[in-house]
């Protein structure tokens, strides 16, 4: 199985809103009801999209298999705060693999080629915050390097 890994380009978009759609729709399912997974068909995303595919300080990484884009990482990288002692700072937002594809290790190229994208932006870290019930994607994280490091609460006002 040959995958290729590539940034994303705007012809993308529409691939893009389908494998989010996927993903935010497995988190209201199964994590959370704070994102409407319908959201990725909108116009407002594309256009989201658009600019993080353009911006500098935001990457999408696509994984690609037989001309059909089969996977996506996105993140960004920022100043860090001055009162931190690193200066650059980067998070991985999202990470979506189709389920036939899962188990190839795409998801492990995909975080790899966003580390190295990090780095050259000379990033000093990555953060990922995934849902604390998401057994499975905490794993993962794990396994690629990832170390637990601060608990997020939150209360429903």
């Amino acid at each position: 199985m040959k995958v290729k890994f590539r940034r994303a380009v705007l012809g993308d978009i529409k691939d893009l809103q389908v494998l989010k759609f996927y993903l935010l729709k497995y988190e209201d399912d199964n994590f959370c009801k704070i994102t409407d997974p319908d959201y990725a068909k909108t116009d407002d995303y594309a256009e989201d999209l658009k600019k993080q595919i353009e911006d500098l300080k935001s990457e999408i990484i696509v994984a690609e298999y037989e001309k059909e884009v089969v996977g996506f990482v996105y993140g960004k990288v920022f100043d860090a705060p001055k009162y931190k002692r690193i200066k650059v700072d980067s998070e991985l937002i999202s990470l979506y693999v189709k389920e036939e594809h899962r188990n190839k290790k795409i998801g492990s190229a995909l975080v790899s080629e966003f580390i190295k994208w990090a780095k050259s932006k000379k990033a000093d870290q990555i953060k990922i915050e995934p849902f604390y019930n998401n057994k499975k994607a905490i794993k993962f994280y794990k396994r690629e390097g990832f170390k637990d490091y601060v608990v997020m609460l939150r209360k429903k006002l």
